[in-house]
């Protein structure tokens, strides 16, 4: 049987012009409390972008990156179907985005209620890949550069982090900390080959040539300006675990987040631990660095790999103790 595709978005010549000077000023939080008196209407919005994702603030970029996301939608955060002409990029970048309001999943719904009984529907563009309120046929109206810096303090990960520490009512697993031991008992010995069968990244694909190898295996074992050169001092640093919030679908089917294990590569991490697992990762700017424990047959017995992320989480560090967005 050959099923004709129908897109679960209208087209962009089906839909009202929704220009700046029209848009009616409006909250993502507001909308998301109730977004019936909202859908359809052409809407502006002040904030931040970045690719096709727009924040209202730092709290909604952590709530957007969360394990958790699909638990926190449109938390300070929507879709972007950005119109032509407007330009996608990595950088964080100020203004006022405009467009109307959509909801992915109602969308869907309307479609497939309307397609035939041969008919596949699926979505395009952002809500393709996420779901919740977007913005269609979107301008931005950008004001200039911006920065994120790294949140931290127990206020903070409390109302948006996703990372819950270690403690007397949340112990850690034996399984975790005999891992992180095997994988630092590496480090110490020097066992790259050890290692590269343990350790694997997790922000991008395994290096699949012979330099790219070289390079992460020296990585590993601290070599060079690795933040792993940390845990090869004669005193090992202090480590703290923390938890990973799942996402609620999967705690009620029992599984569980993964643990983190971060060793402080300064004389004291207190109030500058990571609070989302976005952050908690090894790149050389954080004043720790972090491993993930995960199975990687992603099933639910004990984690039995490592997971070394070198890849900036997309916030910078911090130049006061508490944070603060620039």
């Amino acid at each position: 049987m050959i099923l004709a595709a129908a897109l679960a978005l209208s087209s962009p010549a089906a839909e009202p012009a929704c220009t700046l000077r029209a848009a009616i000023p409006a909250s993502v939080r507001e909308m998301r409390r109730d977004p019936r008196p909202w859908l359809g209407r052409c809407v502006r919005l002040e904030g931040f972008v970045r690719w096709h994702i727009f924040y209202a603030d730092v709290a909604g970029a952590y709530a957007a990156s969360a394990s958790n996301s699909g638990d926190r939608a449109n938390d300070g955060w929507l879709g972007l179907d950005l119109g032509r002409g407007v330009r996608l990029t990595r950088d964080l970048r100020r203004g006022t985005v405009y467009g109307l309001l959509r909801d992915c999943a109602r969308d869907y719904r309307a479609a497939a209620a309307g397609a035939g009984p041969d008919t596949l529907v699926t979505s395009i563009g952002y809500c393709h890949y996420r779901g919740g309120l977007v913005l269609r046929s979107a301008g931005f109206r950008v004001t200039g550069p911006a920065r994120f810096e790294r949140q931290t303090g127990e206020a903070a990960r409390v109302r948006f982090g996703d990372l819950t520490p270690a403690g007397p009512d949340r112990p850690v697993p034996e399984a975790v900390e005999h891992l992180v031991d095997r994988f630092l008992a590496m480090v110490r010995a020097g066992d790259g080959e050890g290692l590269r069968r343990l350790a694997h990244p997790w922000s991008g694909p395994e290096p699949d040539m012979p330099a790219g190898n070289r390079a992460f295996t020296a990585f590993l074992l601290g070599e060079g300006d690795s933040p792993l050169r940390a845990l090869r001092a004669a005193v090992v640093p202090r480590r703290a675990y923390f938890q990973e919030a799942a996402p609620r679908e999967a705690a009620a089917r029992g599984e569980a987040g993964d643990w983190h294990a971060c060793f402080c590569r300064d004389s004291d991490c207190a109030g500058r631990w990571p609070i989302a697992a976005i952050d908690a990762r090894a790149p050389p700017s954080r004043p720790y660095l972090c491993l993930r424990t995960y199975r990687h047959d992603m099933g639910r017995g004990a984690p039995d790999r490592i997971a070394v992320d070198r890849i900036d989480g997309g916030f910078a560090e911090p130049a006061a103790a508490n944070g603060s967005t620039r």
